[in-house]
């Protein structure tokens, strides 16, 4: 690997010297900073205050965790169910792979798979879009309000708005009037599942209120990694 041949750092799994140096350099800082046992002293203060937060929040389906990788759930609580003994969020599986295997046999079935393909992506694009759109626009607001020693006019604001000025086009080009079915559905399909989506925003505010007495409780992350480990 000291000796790279023709190609050997284009590789994005073939395993390129800089992946396995970027490796190797975790893995030591993982052994040296014992990160491990801090995962541990994390997850034992962490995980109690999410089932705390749980029993009079009917809205959060279920609290799980390993270390200091929680994660409280926010699904209806038939959703939100999972395996007594791996807590694998099984339901939550069932039902994205019902919608996804829905999505493809009543769309994709009845169509070429080329054609669907097209289809399929065009209506993705179109989404994809949206989002650097409203991406593009909401970064100068949030470093300004939120971040304004880090604000940089060039980059937060300039740049962006280049990125706005690009996006348009070929958005307008994928949703103009006139185009033959289905893509002349597509808009319309579009924004209800943007209208959609204002359940999930209002969910990730009412996490955003649940979470943070988290951010009080006494052992702090900060204070956790001046904690020596035990064993």
């Amino acid at each position: 690997m000291d000796s790279v041949h023709v190609g050997g750092l284009g590789g994005t799994y073939g395993g390129n010297p800089v992946a396995c140096a970027a490796a190797l350099g975790a893995i030591r800082t993982m052994r040296e900073q014992d990160l491990s046992a801090a995962a541990q002293r994390i997850a034992s203060i962490m995980l109690p205050r999410l089932h705390d937060l749980q029993e009079p929040h009917p809205v959060i389906g279920d609290v799980r965790g390993c270390g200091a990788a929680g994660r409280e759930g926010l699904l209806p609580a038939a959703i939100g169910r999972v395996y007594p003994t791996r807590r694998t969020p099984v339901v939550a599986l069932c039902v994205f792979l019902g919608f996804s295997l829905l999505l493809v046999f009543a769309w994709g079935g009845r169509t070429d798979p080329l054609e669907f393909f097209a289809q399929s992506s065009t209506l993705g694009t179109i989404l994809v879009l949206v989002v650097y759109l409203v991406a593009n626009f909401g970064l100068p607001v949030y470093y300004r309000r939120y971040r304004p020693a880090e604000f940089s006019g060039l980059r937060h604001a300039v740049w962006p708005l280049l990125g706005v000025a690009a996006i348009p086009f070929p958005l307008y080009e994928l949703v103009k009037p006139g185009q033959p079915a289905p893509y002349n559905r597509f808009p319309l399909t579009c924004a209800a599942i943007i209208a959609g989506s204002g359940r999930p925003r209002r969910l990730d505010r009412r996490r955003q209120r649940l979470i943070r007495p988290l951010r009080r409780f006494p052992g702090h992350v900060s204070a956790l990694r001046a904690q020596p480990a035990h064993g």
